[in-house]
């Protein structure tokens, strides 16, 4: 009995020792020597070595892995409100014990990827390139106008999408916007948009948008807060790249681009906001129109300056592509002058001298 009493209790302090995290005992303690030999003890004993000679030699190898291992530094990068937040969330719940899932917002964030924030950027470059843009800014907090999952919701944003469309081809505009999803703790999914809307059409955008989401609702009346249509004209080239920042201020904080020095920069440093949890979802987290997406960006062989490797804000975030529209439509209209006087010279010459001369000549009757 005396030795089942020890066994018990040895797999008591094993126990006891596992499930506060106690397995790596610092080296020469008297901890490191004792051997258990119940369940718990097996298991303790594979994780950090039989004898004390084992687990120190484990210890220096795993150091000597921490040294070489290369950490993520993040310069200059601010938290915002609900970052810090989010961080007192976890220091109340690094300690105990807390039912968490994997769909917990916060746990397991669904951050904008490396590709999807350089698709974002083209997409608004390519605009640019096309003499448009992306001067409306539309936030939609879906549950307040009454759809809660994310199926309703993408279908909602998916008939919005499809109707602006519409109104653009009945406009004769180019349809051009991109969408980013996010997850927040008190509202849940919500979108926000950036449109291209000609100044003198942005009234008539206004007032559209309003009467289809008045009449798409499933909330009567829609709170104030559920829409945000922002259509100032002034600085419209620096609204939109800020516009643009405050869309991808949940990129994730690992993506990283290799710039034309050869330097890896992180996407988050290019953003002036601080960084935020995206939450987690399962539905699409980005969408970019036809107009300015993938396919039309290869048919034209366009390359953003971020894909050429550009890493400094100040171009990346200019007027560099619009001017080059600019310059290109101030060049063909020089173009077409100049063919239109070469065809009028042509005509002139082809035609008969006399016979112009005749009727130009000719005294009236």
């Amino acid at each position: 009995m005396k030795n089942q009493s020890n066994r018990y209790s040895d797999d008591g302090k094993a126990r006891s020792a596992t499930e506060n995290g106690s397995v790596g005992c610092a080296p020469g303690s008297s901890a490191n020597r004792q051997r258990f030999t119940g369940e718990y003890g097996q298991v303790l004993d594979a994780v950090r070595g039989h004898t004390r000679e084992i687990h120190e030699a484990s210890e220096r190898y795993l150091a000597g892995l921490r040294q070489d291992a290369q950490p993520y530094i993040f310069v200059n990068q601010k938290l915002s409100h609900k970052s810090r937040g989010d961080l007192r969330w976890l220091g109340k719940h690094a300690e105990g014990i807390s039912e968490v899932t994997m769909n917990d917002w916060r746990l397991c964030p669904k951050y904008i990827t490396g590709e999807q924030f350089h698709e974002l950027y083209a997409a608004v470059s390519v605009a640019n390139r096309c003499g448009e843009i992306m001067n409306v800014r539309l936030d939609c907090t879906w549950a307040m106008m009454g759809f809660k999952d994310e199926s309703a919701v993408m279908k909602m944003l998916g008939h919005l999408l499809k109707n602006f469309s519409e109104w653009c081809s009945s406009k004769d505009i180019n349809c051009a916007w991109i969408y980013v999803n996010e997850v927040g703790q008190t509202f849940g999914l919500h979108t926000h948009m950036m449109l291209s809307v000609p100044n003198e059409m942005r009234p008539a955008f206004r007032k559209w948008v309003k009467a289809f989401l008045m009449k798409n609702s499933l909330v009567t009346p829609i709170p104030k807060e559920a829409v945000k249509i922002q259509t100032r004209p002034s600085d419209a080239i620096g609204r939109q790249w800020r516009s643009f920042q405050y869309l991808c201020k949940g990129v994730s904080p690992y993506a990283v681009k290799k710039a034309n020095n050869d330097e890896n920069v992180y996407l988050s440093s290019l953003i002036q906001y601080g960084h935020e949890n995206p939450g987690q979802m399962s539905c699409k987290r980005i969408g970019v129109s036809t107009h300015i997406g993938k396919t039309i960006r290869k048919q034209i062989g366009f390359k953003s300056l971020l894909d050429e490797g550009v890493t400094d804000i100040r171009d990346l975030y200019s007027d560099k592509e619009y001017r080059k529209w600019q310059e290109d439509e101030w060049s063909n209209r020089e173009v077409s002058a100049a063919d239109v006087i070469a065809s009028l010279d042509d005509i002139l010459s082809r035609s008969s001298p006399g016979r112009g001369d005749e009727s130009w000549d000719r005294p009236r009757p």
